[in-house]
């Protein structure tokens, strides 16, 4: 399992010192359309080509137990997951910035639209493909056999702390454990996908028209989310989506060191 583990890992340090340096050639931010254009060709050369590589030569481990497919219900419990991660992500951001941490959100925002479009396609089109083509199927397809936590947990840590942003890894460390959670139920990243692709498509929408604190945590909102989600749950639960017993994850010392050097790129960010 271990090597495994550090195969995936080697192809993510790669990766990852693709992410640091490319970055670097950038245009400065007065130049939008130029800069949205690097950033795009660094996002295909960085994952899109070594995803598409690893993803389409792994073999999806199917499970042998089926569950009643229950989609609606499964996607109310993973936006009112997502809500509730969200939340966190504000309270969070709140803290850094009394600490004096101007932590980035990790869209870049830009006023004209040929520039407006190419950040659309780079951060709402390609990354749900991408990212789950190279999360949930490559690692999982990979761990799986060995044991279905390990497969989850593993996927989750790293999901998280690919993004490499102190606001956005525990908002990501939750998203990924459900993801990779019902891709494990479901043996399909269908619905991973989807419900990635709509956290994008908001985030990128209320980056352009942002909503205040009090319209996203206003009592009747978290209540009304609070509900829909203790139903999903519910729901889910007598169905059987929540009867694995989870055990603690064994990492690799590779592995430990990559999460170690994300969150400490991560901490640098924060200026």
């Amino acid at each position: 399992m271990y090597r495994k583990q550090e195969t995936v890992i080697f192809s993510l340090c790669i990766l990852l010192a693709c992410q640091m340096i490319f970055p670097l050639l950038a245009p400065p931010q007065e130049q939008q359309l130029p800069r949205a254009l690097v950033s795009l060709l660094i996002y295909v050369l960085c994952l899109c080509l070594p995803t598409l590589f690893l993803a389409f030569k792994c073999k999806v481990y199917k499970d042998k137990n089926v569950y009643p497919e229950k989609p609606f219900a499964c996607a109310v419990f993973c936006i009112g997951a997502i809500y509730f991660a969200n939340a966190f992500s504000i309270f969070f951001s709140h803290i850094f910035q009394r600490m004096g941490l101007d932590v980035p959100s990790g869209i870049s925002t830009y006023t004209e639209m040929p520039a407006i479009i190419v950040s659309f396609v780079n951060f709402v089109v390609l990354p749900p493909i991408l990212e789950e083509l190279l999360v949930r199927k490559y690692i999982i397809s990979h761990l799986l056999p060995y044991s279905k936590t390990q497969a989850v947990i593993f996927s989750t840590l790293v999901f998280g702390f690919f993004h490499m942003n102190l606001l956005q890894i525990p908002f990501a460390l939750v998203c990924g454990f459900i993801f990779g959670y019902f891709t494990v139920k479901t043996s399909s990243i269908k619905f991973s996908v989807t419900m990635h692709f709509l956290n994008n498509l908001t985030a990128f929408i209320l980056t352009y028209h942002p909503l205040t604190d009090y319209q996203i945590l206003s009592p009747l909102v978290v209540s009304a989310v609070l509900i829909a989600t203790a139903v999903s749950a519910g729901v889910l639960c007598k169905n059987g989506y929540f009867r694995e017993k989870m055990q603690l994850p064994d990492c690799s010392t590779l592995s430990l060191v990559y999460f170690a050097v994300c969150l400490f790129v991560g901490c640098l960010t924060a200026r």
